[in-house]
C-alpha cells in the first residue's frame, strides 16, 4: 500500500485495520484502536497550533512512525517477514492462551516504542536529531496522557483490573508513568546511536532482539504475573467492538503536557528528572478523568 503523508491517511489507515480486526473477532484490533486515539489527539493539536515547535515537522514525525506499523501490520498479514517484536506481538492475538487486554496493548508498545520510535525519529529528523527533541517528548507525552485516561475506560471491559486500579491506588499509574518515560528515553539514545552509527542495520538487530525478550517475557505464563494476569484476562469482555470502543476516546489537556514538557528539557529529560517534574507539574496521577 502506498505510504501515508498525513494524518488523515495514517487515521483512515486505523480505520479500515480496526475495522478489519472487528470483523474477525481478532484481538490484533486493540493496539490500533489505543494507536489511533494517541493519532487523532496529536492531530488535533497540530490543528489547532502552538503546541508543537514546528506543526509540519511534528506531522511527518507521527505519519512516519505510524507508517512503521503499518508496514510490519500489512506485511505480517502477506506472511512476509517481519521484526520479531512485531511478530510476538501479532501472533499473541492467536494464541490458545487467553490474554489481558493489556498485554496486547503493551505488546504493540513495545514493539513500537523500543523499536520503531528510534528509527521512525532519525528518519524524520533529516539529519538534526536535536531540533526534534522537543516535539518528540511532546509527542511522547501525549501518548502518556492519552493511555492515562483510557486506563479508567478500560475497566468497562476488564472488572478484575478495574479493581486493581482501584486497590492500587496512584501507584499503577506512577509506574506507567516511569516505564513510559524510560521507553522514551530509551528510544532517544537508540536514535542518536543509530544517527552514529557506521552500520544502523546491526543496531536494529540489537533493538530488535532486545525488545523480542521483552516481549516473550510478557507472555509468561508459569510464574506469579502470568497467572495473575490468567485470572484478570478469564473475566474480560472478548468483544471486539467493545473493546474498540473503551480505547476511542480521550481528552488531552496540551497545557499541562507543556508544563511537563518544558519542565523536563530544562531539567535535562532524564526519568528521575521527569519523576521530579510530574510531581511538581502534574495534576495528581490517582485523578479520575
Amino acid at each position: 500500500m502506498t505510504p501515508s503523508t498525513s494524518l488523515e491517511e495514517s487515521l483512515a489507515r486505523f480505520d479500515r485495520i480496526i475495522e478489519t480486526a472487528s470483523v474477525e473477532r481478532s484481538h490484533l484490533g486493540v493496539f490500533p484502536a489505543m494507536y489511533r486515539t494517541v493519532t487523532e489527539s496529536i492531530r488535533d493539536a497540530v490543528r489547532t497550533g502552538g503546541f508543537f515547535d514546528d506543526d509540519a515537522r511534528a506531522e511527518h514525525l507521527t505519519v512516519v512512525f505510524a507508517e512503521r506499523y503499518f508496514e510490519a501490520y500489512e506485511a505480517y498479514r502477506r506472511g512476509e517477514r517481519i521484526p520479531r517484536c512485531w511478530a510476538v506481538a501479532f501472533e499473541a492475538a492467536d494464541l490458545p492462551q487467553r490474554l489481558m487486554i493489556l498485554q496486547h496493548l503493551l505488546l504493540g508498545m513495545n514493539a513500537h516504542i523500543n523499536f520503531d520510535l528510534g528509527l521512525a525519529t532519525v528518519a524524520a529528523a533529516s539529519g538534526d536529531l536535536e531540533a526534534v527533541h522537543a516535539d518528540f517528548l511532546r509527542v511522547n507525552e501525549i501518548l502518556y496522557q492519552v493511555l492515562n485516561r483510557l486506563q479508567g475506560r478500560l475497566g468497562t471491559v476488564s472488572p478484575r483490573l478495574s479493581m486493581l486500579d482501584r486497590l492500587g491506588g496512584p501507584w499503577d499509574e506512577r509506574l506507567m508513568y516511569v516505564g513510559i518515560h524510560t521507553c522514551r528515553d530509551l528510544a532517544w539514545q537508540f536514535a542518536n546511536r543509530l544517527a552514529e552509527s557506521a552500520d544502523a542495520t546491526i543496531e536494529a538487530e540489537a533493538r530488535d532482539s532486545d525488545a523480542s525478550c521483552l516481549a516473550s517475557l510478557m507472555l509468561r505464563r508459569w510464574c506469579a504475573l502470568g497467572v495473575a494476569t490468567n485470572l484478570i484476562a478469564r473475566v474480560e469482555s472478548r468483544d471486539i467492538p467493545a473493546i474498540v470502543d473503551a480505547l476511542s476516546r480521550a481528552e488531552v489537556d496540551l497545557d499541562e503536557a507543556e508544563q511537563v514538557v518544558h519542565a523536563e528539557l530544562a531539567a535535562g529529560g532524564s526519568v528521575v528528572d521527569s519523576l521530579q517534574v510530574a510531581a511538581r507539574y502534574r495534576r495528581p496521577m490517582w485523578t479520575a478523568r
